[in-house]
C-alpha cells in the first residue's frame, strides 16, 4: 500500500511539473520612461510565461533587446530624447535579415497608427486599450 501511495504520488509530482514547465517563456523589453505607461504595461503582460524587462534610455534599448535575446519589444511613442519611431528604426537596423524582434508601439491615439505604419513596427495598440488587447497584440507578434 505504502508503494502504492509512492508510485501515485510519484507521478502527480511529475504531472505537475510538466504543467507547470508547458510555456515557453517569452521575454518583452519594454522602452518606456514614464511610470503609469510602465506599471500598465506591466499590468497586462504580467504572467508566468512572461518577463517584462524595463529600459528607460532609447539610446541603448536596440542594443539591450539583442543582447538580452528578447521575444519582441514595446516602445511608448513618447519615450524621451530618441523617440518612439526612431527607437523602431534602431531595433529593426540592429537585427539581421535572419533574426529582427517584433516592436508593439504603444499610442497616444488611433491617428498615430500611420506613424507606426510608416517606421515598420510589426504591431501597435491605443494605451487606452484594454490590457488583454495590449497582451494579444504582443503575443501575435512572437515568434511560434
Amino acid at each position: 500500500m505504502a508503494s502504492a501511495v509512492c508510485c501515485l504520488a510519484s507521478a502527480v509530482c511529475r504531472l505537475s511539473s510538466a504543467f507547470v514547465y508547458s510555456y515557453p517563456m517569452s521575454t518583452i523589453l519594454l522602452v518606456a520612461d514614464s511610470d503609469r505607461v510602465i506599471d500598465s504595461v506591466h499590468a497586462a503582460l504580467s504572467h508566468p510565461d512572461t518577463n517584462v524587462i524595463d529600459e528607460r534610455d532609447p539610446e541603448v534599448a536596440a542594443e539591450v533587446a539583442y543582447e538580452e535575446g528578447v521575444d519582441a519589444v514595446v516602445v511608448d511613442i513618447r519615450i524621451g530624447s530618441m523617440g518612439g519611431m526612431a527607437l523602431v528604426h534602431a531595433v529593426r537596423n540592429a537585427g539581421t535579415a535572419d533574426h529582427r524582434i517584433p516592436v508593439t508601439v504603444l499610442l497616444d491615439r488611433e491617428a498615430d497608427v500611420f506613424l507606426a505604419r510608416r517606421s515598420g513596427a510589426a504591431n501597435w495598440v491605443v494605451k487606452t486599450a484594454a490590457s488583454s488587447d495590449l497582451r494579444r497584440t504582443v503575443e501575435s507578434g512572437l515568434p511560434a
